[in-house]
């Protein structure tokens, strides 16, 4: 009986081990932190590797994968909202992309081609993008990036289209775009416009 306790206990031991370095423990992490190019990163992340609780560990690798940019430490995310936090985070400064389509969760996606939009300004992404605030917002960012207020006309919401108008022409110090807007909020834009001009 003694030796079978024996038996079962060397395959556990070895059975925990295998399982540990093959992806699930600190192996893996390893690997990828020392793809990360600056040595403080690279020792952080080790840190992250260690944490003992998932959330903990997955918070720790989100935050050292978006300071650096590095779409390897996001895979070691073990929680697949977290995980695409950590895509959405990184492909919204990206400029490939490649790095939203990872993403899984509608809501980051959405999140991540607006930031990849207004980042490369690249209005046609923003047609990708599933939620209508979102898509309304995407293309509002776009059009006050490229300082395009005919892009302005194409919003279908008041508001948002006065607000395009206004940050454009405050950008641009050009009051006659103003005169696009709502009677409710020219003459303000206006005021804005020519006290930036002073």
């Amino acid at each position: 009986m003694k030796v079978l306790w024996i038996v079962i206990a060397i395959a556990v031991i070895t059975g925990g081990y295998f399982f540990f370095q093959n992806g699930f423990g600190l192996h893996g992490s390893q690997s990828s932190c020392s793809s990360l190019q600056n040595p403080q990163d690279q020792a952080s992340c080790s840190q992250c590797a260690a944490a003992g609780e998932s959330g903990i560990r997955d918070a720790c690798y989100l935050g050292i994968a978006t300071k650096s940019n590095s779409l390897g430490i996001c895979d070691n995310i073990s929680n697949s909202l977290k995980r695409d936090e950590c895509y959405s985070d990184i492909g919204m400064k990206s400029s490939d992309l490649g790095v939203c389509d990872k993403v899984n969760d509608s809501g980051f996606k959405d999140m991540c081609y607006r930031g990849y939009a207004s980042t490369n300004k690249d209005l046609s992404v923003c047609d990708k993008i599933q939620n209508p605030d979102f898509k309304s917002w995407c293309h509002e960012e776009v059009a006050v990036q490229m300082q395009d207020p005919n892009l302005c006309a194409q919003l279908t919401e008041w508001t948002r289209r006065d607000i395009c108008y206004n940050a454009i022409a405050i950008a641009k110090h050009d009051a006659s775009i103003c005169s696009n807007m709502s009677d409710l909020n020219k003459q303000s834009c206006i005021q804005k416009v020519g006290a930036g001009s002073q």
